[in-house]
Formats: structure tokens, sequence, C-alpha cells
């Protein structure tokens, strides 16, 4: 396309943006076209319980990756990972906050804890669906501390939408996770 810098970085979060509202509008269509619902019940009286899940998401998933990926003796790949095509230029910080931790959010919450582990709650117990749909959502990061991450945090994410019932859930604690991770990429960006 012959583009460079931050003609590049907006080109590539405007498609990025495009593809994750378009692939969102399209599954929620055809989950309703279908008559399957998106999973969206509103969190109820008990959602207040997400401020103390929250924090322990926060605590528990980074400190099981970093015993696990020791033990495991895995390291994180260097340059790899969400810091290595990301500066502080306008493009590619919507595309940290908007798309990677607004969008992609949205869009796997809907695939993997409402379609996936909707699907494998009927033909295996709750136990099996919530790891094995956690697996699978973990398996697409690619990088193998990553992995490690989505795997725990797939399964935070699962438990949490089962005790709300809600889809709501586990779409606010993966939201705010990936803030949190996008804040302290940004922070190591900038130190």
């Amino acid at each position: 396309m012959g583009l460079d810098g931050e003609a590049l970085q907006a080109t590539e979060t405007a498609i990025l943006f495009a593809m994750h509202l378009g692939a969102i509008a399209l599954l929620v269509w055809y989950l309703r076209k279908r008559g399957l619902g998106a999973g969206l019940r509103p969190l109820g009286r008990d959602a207040w319980h997400i401020l103390w899940e929250l924090p322990l998401i926060f605590i528990a998933v980074p400190l099981l990756t970093q015993v696990v990926s020791h033990v495991a003796g895995l390291e994180p790949i260097e340059n790899g990972g969400l810091g290595s095509n990301v500066g502080m230029e306008p493009a590619s910080l919507l595309k940290v906050f908007v798309v990677g931790a607004v969008l992609a959010p949205l869009l796997k919450e809907l695939i993997f804890r409402h379609m996936v582990m909707g699907y494998f709650d009927t033909i295996m117990p709750a136990f099996g669906s919530v790891l094995l749909s956690s697996a699978i959502f973990a398996v697409l990061h690619l990088e193998p501390v990553q992995v490690l991450h989505a795997f725990f945090g797939g399964i935070a994410f699962a438990l949490v939408a089962r005790r709300h019932r809600s889809l709501w859930a586990s779409i606010i604690a993966h939201v705010c996770n990936n803030l949190l991770v996008g804040l302290i990429v940004l922070a190591g960006l900038s130190a």
C-alpha cells in the first residue's frame, strides 16, 4: 500500500476496528436469528460482587501464570506480544484501548464463554466445559506465557460468567483485564 509510520498504524487500526465490529454484529445477528440470544442478561442484585472478583482475578491470574511458567521453564518471547508493535501514536493507542481492550474482549466472550462453553455445557459437566473452552481460548494467544495467562484468565472469566449467570460479568472482567495489560504495556513504553 506504500504506507509507513503513522499512516500504516492508522490503517491497521481502522481495519482491526472494522473487522471486530463486523464480527460482533454478524455474531449477534446470527445468535438472534437462531433464537440463541447473546447471553447478555442483567447482572442482578449481586452485581456488586464483581468489585471483589476483579482484584482477585488481577492477583490470581498473573500469580498462577508466573508459578506455572517458572515450574515449566517458560520465558516470554523477547519483543513479542502486545508491546512489540505498539507506540504512543494516537492510532496505536486506539488499537490498544478500543480494539484490544473493548471490542476484542466483547467478541471473545461471545465466542468462547457464550457459544463454545455453552455448547460444551450440553455434552459434558461444567468443570470440563470451563477447562476445555478456556484451553481453546488460550491456544489462540500463541506465545507460551500468554497462553498460560489466557488459560487462567479464561477460567476466571468463565467462573464469573457462571456465578452471575450473565455474559456481562465476563465481559467486564475481560475488558478490565485488557485495560490493565494495555496500561502496563504503555507504562513500559514510556519508561
